[in-house]
């Protein structure tokens, strides 16, 4: 896959390829496939098909896959048909995790094959913690750290208890420039493991396609997980020819949980919201705040409401700066719609300005046990007046078996707003 902008892009195990155009690199490797693979996936494409939009957002992303599902159809004569993306404040508000199982997901099932249950939190460690290794290792391979996936897989104690059988396990990508940020990467390594993966005898398609999965524990028809690594930073040189200034490296694992796997239920869609009913409900105070103070951010969960007592979840809480509307309940696009957005990092210790990428959940593996659970948290404010505006706060709950919104269209209170100044 060729990039412009002195972008390089890697994806697999085993360097292979021609040579890249100068001042760029760009290969596709190896088959992250154990030697047993047999035919378990749809048919492969013919030829490679080059990402084919821009990568400023939800529209590029679209525009690119449909593309591809076009010169595929024509290829070999199917109706993949298009997709359709969420809005660009849905999309930003996910994991990257969960956007790779939206996309993946979207071409198992429009090509007819049963879809991944969900997001993992053990599967998703296994990943961060291989991207992390080799970021901090200047690494780039499947058995880099001296063992293979499965075995990393295993080394997890929820999933070295109860995984079945399968032939795939990991796929890898890395994006490396001469400047110091890379758009869309969880995006474009799912269209390069899809689309662009020739190189690879199309290896990292068939572990996104593989079926099917043991369909032996949670709901019938969705079976196994999935989980994301990202680790992004630099100086970073890997499997290139020289040393590039910035990297993101992306790891996908993928697992069949046995029988006895114990599943969080997962949350009813709840009845039709109204107006001014969150499934969380937030009030700030005081009304006004002088930098260097304090906010008191209390919450109201509608647990019994919304299908969730019980259920664990991760917590996301962003304060959200001069939103469009304030004083009345509106939309997470709404509120996005405004100025900054601040998401706070674990246990509300200290807050990043929204750029693009969510780092984490304020708060893991929640769970609230009452039908209307209460509480409060008190919430710092900057010292330094170049964060004074009006604020709101917002909260998004996601249900960590299955990596899904208790809302699609997250809870934003508008009429929790304070002021710094």
């Amino acid at each position: 896959m060729r990039m412009a902008g002195a972008v390089a892009v890697l994806a697999g195990m085993v360097i292979a390829g021609g040579a890249p155009a100068e001042g760029d690199e760009a290969r596709t490797t190896g088959r992250p496939c154990e030697p047993r693979c047999k035919l378990a996936y749809p048919t492969d494409p013919i030829a490679d098909i080059e990402w084919s939009a821009g990568t400023s957002g939800v529209a590029d992303i679209q525009k690119a896959f449909n593309d591809a599902r076009a010169a595929e159809n024509a290829q070999l004569g199917t109706a993949v048909p298009s997709l359709s993306m969420p809005s660009q404040a849905e999309w930003d508000a996910r994991s990257d995790g969960q956007k790779a199982l939206w996309l993946i997901n979207r071409e198992r099932e429009d090509r007819g094959v049963a879809p991944l249950h969900g997001v993992e939190s053990n599967v998703t460690g296994v990943a961060q913690n291989y991207a992390d290794y080799l970021l901090a290792n200047d690494a780039f391979d499947h058995n880099a750290d001296g063992h293979n996936p499965w075995w990393r897989l295993d080394q997890n104690p929820a999933i070295g208890a109860c995984r079945d059988s399968l032939n795939v396990a990991e796929n890898l990508a890395v994006f490396v420039t001469s400047g110091t940020s890379i758009p869309l990467p969880v995006e474009r390594s799912v269209y390069m493991w899809m689309y662009e993966d020739s190189g690879s005898a199309w290896g990292h398609r068939h572990c996104a396609l593989w079926h099917p999965y043991t369909d032996n524990s949670g709901p019938a028809g969705r079976e196994g997980f999935l989980g994301i690594g990202r680790a992004s930073g630099g100086p970073y040189q890997g499997p290139f020819s020289q040393q590039w200034n910035f990297a993101e490296l992306i790891v996908m694992n993928v697992f069949d949980p046995c029988a006895s796997w114990v599943y969080a239920p997962e949350p009813g869609p709840g009845p039709t919201p109204v107006p001014g009913t969150n499934c969380i409900n937030l009030a700030a105070g005081p009304p006004v705040v002088a930098p260097g103070g304090s906010v008191t951010l209390a919450f109201s969960a509608l647990a019994g409401r919304y299908g969730f007592v019980g259920v664990p979840l991760d917590v996301y809480v962003a304060a959200i700066r001069d939103p469009i509307a304030v004083g009345k309940p509106s939309t997470v696009d709404d509120a996005l719609g405004g100025g900054a957005v601040y998401l706070f990092g674990p246990n509300m210790a200290g807050a990043y300005l929204y750029t693009g990428r969510v780092r984490g959940p304020a708060f893991t593996n929640v769970a609230f046990n009452e039908a209307v659970a209460t509480g409060s948290l008190r919430v710092a404010v900057p010292p330094s007046s170049a964060y004074t505006g009006t604020y709101v706060f917002a909260a998004a709950l996601v249900n960590r078996a299955t990596g899904q919104f208790v809302r699609l269209d997250l809870p934003v209170e508008n009429s929790n707003a304070f002021e710094v100044r």
